[in-house]
């Protein structure tokens, strides 16, 4: 005879909540997207780009996102969304640095002066 396993409910969000929660990472990602956009201008004066060098950035850009969804977009299919999240979600800056710092490896990369 096989065992029955009893199911223990899962905590869900009512759809008016989810709703928001999806819109909300949908808009963070968008947002997050672009914030470098106005730097480009800012480089391209500082680094003496050309129309051109600005434009080939923008397209590497989308052609990088592009073809990071179709060639990994697929791996959440073979491993599921949880792990393929845990993977892909941000890091903040300079955490390899502290956990280095704390079994005594080196000093943190600092960042140059600005000019």
């Amino acid at each position: 005879m096989e065992a029955l396993e009893i199911a223990t409910p899962r905590p869900t969000l009512s759809n008016r909540a989810a709703y928001r929660l999806a819109g909300g990472v949908i808009g963070l990602g968008l947002f997050a997207s672009i914030t470098p956009t106005p730097l480009y201008g800012t480089y391209s004066v500082l680094w003496h780009f050309s129309p051109l060098t600005l434009t080939l950035i923008y397209a590497t850009y989308a052609f990088g996102v592009l073809a990071t969804l179709l060639l990994a977009g697929g791996v959440s299919d073979e491993v599921g969304r949880r792990p393929v999240l845990l993977v892909a979600r941000p890091r903040p800056p300079g955490a390899r640095d502290r956990r280095g710092l704390e079994r005594g490896e080196r000093e943190p990369a600092r960042p140059p002066p600005p000019p």
